[in-house]
């Protein structure tokens, strides 16, 4: 997912919404080398069903 605002969107939060779909192994923002926000954020989850839910429930959403 990107256009994600860190500031305003916590770690916590993503993991709160995206758990609604299935069991997560990880969801977090994404930095560069230097540690800087890329805008962006990965949802990893351990069953591909429970991927796929949250493309078809997120896809394109605004969350906050």
């Amino acid at each position: 997912m990107r256009g994600i605002d860190s500031r305003v969107v916590t770690q916590s939060d993503l993991q709160k919404l995206f758990s609604k779909c299935g069991p997560m192994i990880n969801a977090s923002f994404d930095t560069n080398e230097f540690g800087s926000y890329l805008g962006t954020a990965t949802v990893i989850y351990s069953r591909a069903s429970a991927a796929n839910r949250a493309i078809k429930e997120y896809n394109m959403a605004k969350i906050d």
